[in-house]
Order: structure tokens, then C-alpha cells, then sequence
């Protein structure tokens, strides 16, 4: 019977690393779909401002358009609330 060359095999022989490697990663790819999520009360989840807080923070590109939107919607919250205080 003559196997089909795909690449990493030949028709007469396979490479062991390269068998053993692709075990590993089908053994991986196995234990991460069958693993529970453990939702434990230990993590804190942020608003949606706290993250994008954090984010502006980074060095990623764009994080500073972010910061400036957080200022822009923090300055447009404080006109409101000037506006509906000097309305009562």
C-alpha cells in the first residue's frame, strides 16, 4: 500500500519529530475544547470605561484616540450635567 506524499511525508517513510509534533498539537487542541471555563468569584470584571481606560494607557497604536474620546465624552458629560443643573 503506498501512502499519498502530502508535504512532510514520502512514501516510504515519516518523520517521527514531525508525527510526534502534530500528537502534540492535536493533544493541545483536544484538552483546550474539553476543559471547563471555571468562572470563579476571584475575577472582577470591568466596565466597558475601565477598559477602555486600560487601553488608552498602552503603547498600542491608536490608544490615544481612544484616550482623547474618553476626554471628549468626559467633557461632553460634564456640559450636561452643568446644563441640567442650571435648569432646576
Amino acid at each position: 500500500m503506498r501512502l499519498i506524499t502530502v508535504g512532510l511525508m514520502n512514501s516510504r517513510k515519516c518523520n517521527p519529530l514531525i508525527i510526534g509534533i502534530l500528537v502534540m498539537i492535536v493533544i493541545a487542541i483536544l484538552a483546550a475544547a474539553c476543559s471547563k471555563d471555571v468562572e470563579d468569584g476571584s475575577k472582577k470584571k470591568l466596565t466597558q470605561r475601565q477598559r477602555d481606560s486600560v487601553l488608552a494607557e498602552t503603547g498600542l497604536p491608536g490608544a490615544g484616540v481612544v484616550g482623547t474620546a474618553l476626554k471628549a465624552a468626559d467633557s461632553t458629560r460634564a456640559r450636561a450635567k452643568r446644563l441640567d443643573e442650571l435648569a432646576k
